[in-house]
């Protein structure tokens, strides 16, 4: 398989002579140090006795031989690797023998034994166990007499393959099916048997047919489209993103990465190449990493952690070497920043030159699972925004709607992240909304059965409109509220360095005068004047301006941050070695009015931005109007509350000083003195300035006009339609299509 005869003498021969892998070696040896010949003899002795009593119906033997057997099922392949290029032949027979007892346990499953009514005879372990053994046993092959091989084999046959291919495969006795299992189990349970039989299977009966099951099981996966009685929503986006957001990701690619690079060495099949989402994989995660201060973190939305584990490395790796991508390179650079395990060595791609992030987006919307991306750049100290819409399912949180922000090297707005899914804090506080910037009513926002049913629509980002300078971003989060809100709209808009965001919520029928919460989880110190908030990181300021309503009342809670490891502890294995530090957020009251409706008006002004020297928000009419100064520019926001659903099947129409317009959102900059150098329009069709057309259309659309030597128009339409906008000579007309228009 991957380390062969070949294998081993490249890595003999880079360890001596590349820094890199001297390094990662000397590492990997410290890692199994406290293997001995004493360690050995009593995991011959025990382990084996932990598995018959465990299976007998022990708990406590199960438990002792669970923990073990996850412990060290990831200490076989860097003491091997460590035996091999080191020639220590003391470590060659201390794999050899601690291999050997393992293969002497029944049953590699550990959570399916808790399944009801009846046990599952496979789940993760039965899937990571067997890629694991299947790695290990072909280093040390040559090693094992022809008795011991055959007992490895029907091990990794009778306790990986055929259990996995019993209940996930076979069409006989198939019990698991993509509707309920399609999210990272699947691959990691059936790549992994794929693995076991790549190993074991050569020469057995129907191996050939058997291999071309496990290909097309793991094809249906990147092809499954959701199921409407189950809630349930396809596994990949169309640009690499994954429905169980980046950690679980990087785990659900883990063994499929190890399958299809041995399924190539050796077979020379390559059955996945075709399907246009794996080489996009990258892409996805490098847009949802944040560069912060000379490290990086990633959103923590639902289950996910903000790092990268080193042994889900190897996996950036692979996708970097099978698809020549040089920025894979840098991105494992710039996070893991070293090799550090064996399969890093292996994957590691020495003749990839790493390449920049230069022509990476700047923005982007991932509908297929619900994220959205707003940044600057890739830098260290640029602006970065993320939202999550989409819906709930395994390892989502209550969290449609909320956002993460970043700037001048800070974390400013966060996630709250999670802990060990048995302790009581995590559906206590970290899976409900208050962990979340989401908005709530009488305290309510997702219902709590949604974690386990799902949702039956998800939200989505209907509208991304990307001019440079100025972005526009809307969020509709109804969906996953529907036992509460009829409208839950967030607009988001970026420009002169500020971000506004308009929230437009309207509860259901019997919410009249409840009580509405703007939650906001933020990283820092936090005071407030009036109604601005003071976040300070670390040195760093960000103002986040309450504009509307002005009857708010400010609250500060008690909540708590993602888990983090104890300090001073090294072992990472318990519950118990793991502490949730308490933290603040933010909470912004009102009452909705007698239609049970409420708006939110909000500026962050991150550090960097110009500091803002007037702000204002008063009502004209049926509009609210903000204006904003600084020394340089001026900015005029204007939300037309006839546009907000209050009034359907009629014209929202609406005149607001110089302005006509019948949009939701109108957005006009001005420099010092006065000159129009922007004007934009969102959910509009028209935008008249003293009288003069400057944008018109049948179909309501989200415009930008940026004024210069000539205008410049970014339009981005729900579908084709014909506009008239204003041109040096006049009005001029040109046909549209779906999408986005720039001319």
């Amino acid at each position: 398989m991957l380390f062969d005869r070949q294998e081993i003498e490249r890595l003999k021969k880079l360890t001596a002579s590349d820094r890199r892998f001297a390094d990662a070696l000397i590492e990997i040896e410290q890692s199994v140090s406290m293997i001995d010949e004493d360690y050995v003899a009593q995991f011959e002795q025990n382990f084996p006795l932990w598995s018959d009593a465990g299976n007998a119906g022990d708990a406590e033997m199960f438990a002792k031989w669970s923990k073990t057997a996850y412990r060290i099922n990831y200490l076989f392949l860097p003491l091997a690797l460590c035996a091999l290029v080191g020639d220590n032949h003391e470590q060659i027979d201390w794999a050899k023998r601690l291999l050997l007892a393992f293969c002497k346990t029944h049953r590699w499953v550990s959570q399916g034994r808790r399944q009801t009514p009846v046990p599952w005879e496979s789940d993760l372990i039965t899937g990571d166990f067997g890629a694991q053994v299947s790695l290990v046993f072909h280093m040390l092959e040559d090693y094992y007499t022809p008795e011991e091989r055959t007992k490895i084999k029907d091990a990794l046959w009778e306790n990986s393959f055929l259990p996995v291919y019993k209940e996930w495969i076979s069409p006989q006795t198939h019990i698991h099916a993509l509707d309920t299992m399609g999210h990272n189990w699947w691959n990691v349970c059936i790549s992994g048997a794929g693995m076991a039989l790549l190993t074991a299977g050569p020469g057995r009966e129907n191996y050939r047919e058997y291999l071309e099951q496990v290909i097309n099981a793991l094809k249906e996966a990147f092809l499954y489209p959701g199921n409407v009685l189950q809630n349930k929503f396809p596994n990949y986006g169309p640009d690499g993103d994954f429905i169980e957001y980046t950690s679980y990701m990087l785990y659900n690619y883990s063994n499929l990465s190890l399958f299809i690079a041995s399924l190539e060495k050796a077979e020379g099949l390559a059955p996945f190449d075709h399907l246009g989402i794996m080489d996009k994989i990258m892409d996805f995660l490098i847009m949802h990493t944040e560069f912060v201060d000379g490290g990086y973190r990633i959103p923590e939305f639902g289950d996910t952690r903000g790092r990268i584990f080193p042994r889900d490395a190897y996996t950036i790796l692979f996708l970097a070497g099978k698809y020549q991508n040089g920025a894979a390179v840098s991105y494992f650079n710039r996070t893991l920043g070293k090799i550090s395990t064996p399969l890093d060595m292996y994957f590691y791609p020495l003749a990839l030159e790493p390449a920049s992030f230069d022509d990476y987006p700047k923005a982007k919307r991932y509908n297929g699972t619900g994220f959205a991306v707003i940044r600057d750049g890739y830098a260290d100290d640029d602006m970065f925004f993320a939202m999550k819409t989409g819906g709930a399912w395994c390892h989502s949180h209550r969290d449609t709607g909320t956002f993460v922000l970043t700037a001048a090297g800070r974390q400013f707005v966060v996630d709250s992240g999670r802990c060990t899914y048995s302790k009581p804090l995590y559906n206590g506080f970290y899976t409900t909304p208050q962990a979340h910037s989401v908005i709530t009513v009488n305290g309510q926002g997702m219902n709590q059965r949604t974690e386990y049913h799902g949702t039956h629509t998800m939200g989505c980002f209907p509208v991304l409109l990307d001019a440079g300078e100025y972005r526009y971003l809307l969020a509709d989060c109804t969906a996953p509220y529907a036992d509460l809100y009829t409208r839950f709209f967030r607009h988001i808009i970026f420009t002169g360095g500020y971000i506004f965001m308009a929230d437009d919520i309207q509860a259901l029928q019997g919410n009249e005068d409840a009580a509405a919460e703007w939650l906001l989880q933020f990283k820092g110190n936090h005071n407030r004047t009036g109604n601005i908030s003071t976040i300070e990181n670390d040195g760093k300021i960000m103002h986040v301006h309450t504009l509307f309503p002005g009857d708010t009342t400010f609250t500060v809670c008690k909540g708590w941050r993602g888990e983090i490891q104890a300090k001073g502890n090294t072992k990472g294995v318990n519950s118990e070695d793991w502490i949730n530090p308490e933290e603040e957020y933010l909470s912004v009251n009102t009452t909705l009015d007698d239609d049970c409706r409420a708006q939110y008006f909000t500026m962050f002004v991150p550090p960097g931005a110009k500091e803002v020297t007037a702000v204002q928000t008063r009502r004209e009419g049926d509009c609210l109007v903000t204006e904003v100064e600084n020394t340089e520019a001026k900015y005029r926001i204007i939300i037309n509350l006839k546009a907000n659903g209050s009034i359907m099947h009629s014209n929202s129409c609406a005149v607001c000083g110089n302005i006509e317009t019948d949009a939701y959102l109108t957005v006009a900059a001005y420099s010092a003195d006065g000159k129009l150098c922007r004007a934009s329009v969102h959910n509009g069709s028209y935008l008249r300035l003293d009288g003069k057309t400057l944008y018109s259309s049948a179909l309501k659309v989200d415009a930008t006009i940026q004024y210069g030597d000539a205008a410049q128009f970014t339009v981005e339409t729900a579908a084709d339609t014909i506009c008239s906008f204003a041109s040096g000579t006049g009005l001029e007309q040109r046909r549209l299509t779906k999408g986005t228009n720039r001319f």
